[in-house]
């Protein structure tokens, strides 16, 4: 495990070195390069109330439906026998 996380190691240093060469030449393939390995979202607001509200409302859904498929626990009587 020790020698292939090195080798991740040595791979990712030199990715990240050649990507560092290459932005003296080439800057804007440089930063295509370096967020395509950290990539991001970005959200108006409008699609992030849309989404927040989407997940509130499955969010209560899946309550809902554990509230309904919980097992009731009652209580059982004990019978007593009368030996007379």
């Amino acid at each position: 495990m020790n020698w292939l996380r090195d080798l991740e190691e040595r791979h990712e240093f030199a990715t990240d070195y050649s990507i560092f060469t290459g932005s003296f030449s080439n800057p804007e393939m440089a930063r295509k390069m370096m967020s395509s390995r950290n990539p991001t979202h970005e959200l108006t607001n409008e699609e992030f109330d849309a989404s927040t509200k989407k997940m509130l409302d499955q969010s209560k859904e899946l309550e809902l439906s554990e509230k309904a498929n919980k097992p009731r626990h009652r209580r059982k009587r004990k019978v007593i026998i009368d030996k007379e």
